[in-house]
């Protein structure tokens, strides 16, 4: 027997339209980063590495006004995009 399962679902069904830290490109958990920063995951658990140093969010709030929101391109976890993992991206 042989099974079809339905093509990959668009990332706006897994992610939703909403601009927050969890579909932005540049947000990872804290949790993934490297020590000492991630002893900040309880009290931040997201972490913007946008300007290359990460910086932890205290709130991901203004994440949804953020001009340097970009979309995450793919559902894999973002510490491996950070480190280089997957393939590079353009930017601006």
């Amino acid at each position: 027997m042989t099974r079809t399962f339905p093509a990959e679902p668009p990332r706006s069904a897994v992610f939703g339209n909403r601009r927050s830290a969890v579909n932005c490109r540049w947000a990872t958990p804290t949790l993934m980063l490297p020590t000492p920063l991630w002893f900040d995951a309880e009290t931040s658990p997201w972490s913007c590495v946008r300007d290359g140093a990460p910086r932890t969010l205290i709130s991901t709030d203004a994440c949804g006004m953020c001009p340097r929101w970009e979309p995450r391109h793919s559902a894999a976890p973002l510490m491996l995009d950070w480190f280089g993992v997957l393939p590079p991206h353009e930017t601006e």
